[in-house]
């Protein structure tokens, strides 16, 4: 009885661990700061929209307008300040920040590893405010930081998502809230149009941030899509069972994850294979053959079979994300655990 109760509490531990939100003891949603006069981000933060606006499609420009107050201290890793983001064909336009400098591009090539097209940007560190303007047309992007040509690119076309209901607008972070970004917004307005019509002549977003604004952002154009601001994390790019980046291998999450995956699974096996090792034993005497047979795979079996239920639940969940290396150290701790049960046994019968 003792050992079937400390097994279900193990079940229990576990199921709290596998839903529970990531960083939630860190994370704040985006607040209003007076002293900054707009929406604070504090690198665990996030804001976004559950769909984007359908542009003309004679429309074959987009200016992106920003004022924003970013921050510099050294974390030397790649911010993701803001993230349009197409579910549907895996497309995106991503603003960042890199120290000192503003990086535009239309990929994850974040490192520049796989020379896609990109512009590099220097902020304006004399001034606390930037205000940044992003045009991109047939013709190349420009970016302007307080009315200043900073960088250019003609090989980098900007294009809106074309499946908009399947889309979102970051703002904070990416759609994997893998780079969050540290600084606060004071505006934000999207357009689309024509090349040789003015950006203003009508916006596709528009975000005026205040005091007001808690839970969600009301956008001051004609199309009306809210900007939300979460109590938790929202991941809005998943896989079921995804594979670590070459990026998450040098992550110190990854290997404190992995360890609490492996380790986190012994009890789970260790006390499955003692229970039905106790029930073999009330039918007759054990040997190596059905030991293996009746603890040993049955319980790396139940392990695999109870990680890859809650890997699939976690894609339901937005705070979570579905790892095949989860569910692999999962199995191996059960595995382990079993063989512990085994070996204890023997040992006490010598």
């Amino acid at each position: 009885m003792t050992q079937a109760i400390l097994f279900l509490c193990v079940v229990a531990t576990m199921c709290v661990a596998g839903f529970w939100p990531p960083n939630a003891e860190h994370y704040r949603a985006p607040y209003w700061s007076g002293a900054e006069q707009g929406l604070v981000f504090n690198g665990h933060a996030q804001a976004y929209t559950e769909r984007f606006f359908a542009p003309d499609p004679a429309a074959s420009a987009v200016t992106i307008e920003m004022a924003i107050k970013p921050q510099y201290q050294p974390p030397t890793r790649y911010r993701v300040l803001l993230n349009i983001y197409d579910l549907e064909n895996d497309t995106q336009i991503v603003v960042g920040q890199w120290r000192q400098r503003l990086m535009v591009l239309q990929s994850e090539d974040y490192s520049n590893r796989q020379r896609l097209p990109k512009i590099y940007a220097d902020l304006d560190a004399d001034h606390s405010l930037n205000r940044i303007r992003l045009e991109s047309g047939p013709q190349g992007t420009r970016v302007y930081i307080n009315d200043q040509l900073q960088g250019s690119n003609r090989h980098l076309v900007l294009a809106l998502p074309s499946h908009p209901t399947r889309s979102h607008l970051i703002l904070g972070s990416d759609a994997s809230a893998s780079y969050p970004w540290t600084g606060s917004i004071q505006s934000l307005a999207i357009y689309a149009h024509r090349p040789e019509a003015p950006a203003n002549s009508g916006p596709g977003l528009l975000y005026q941030f205040s005091a007001q604004d808690t839970q969600q952002v009301a956008d001051a154009s004609p199309h009306s899509i809210p900007l939300l601001l979460p109590s938790t994390p929202v991941i809005l790019k998943k896989k079921l069972l995804q594979l670590p980046t070459r990026r998450d291998l040098t992550a110190r999450w990854l290997w404190r994850d992995s360890l609490i995956n492996y380790f986190g699974f012994i009890p789970f096996g260790l006390l499955l294979s003692r229970l039905l090792l106790t029930r073999q034993q009330q039918r007759g005497p054990l040997t190596h053959h059905n030991h293996w047979r009746s603890s040993i795979l049955p319980s790396t079996l139940a392990a695999f079979l109870f990680s890859l239920s809650i890997e699939t639940t976690q894609i339901a969940i937005p705070e979570r994300t579905s790892y095949l290396l989860d569910l692999i150290l999962n199995t191996a701790g059960g595995f382990s655990g079993a063989l512990v049960a085994w070996y204890l046994q023997r040992w006490r019968r010598t």
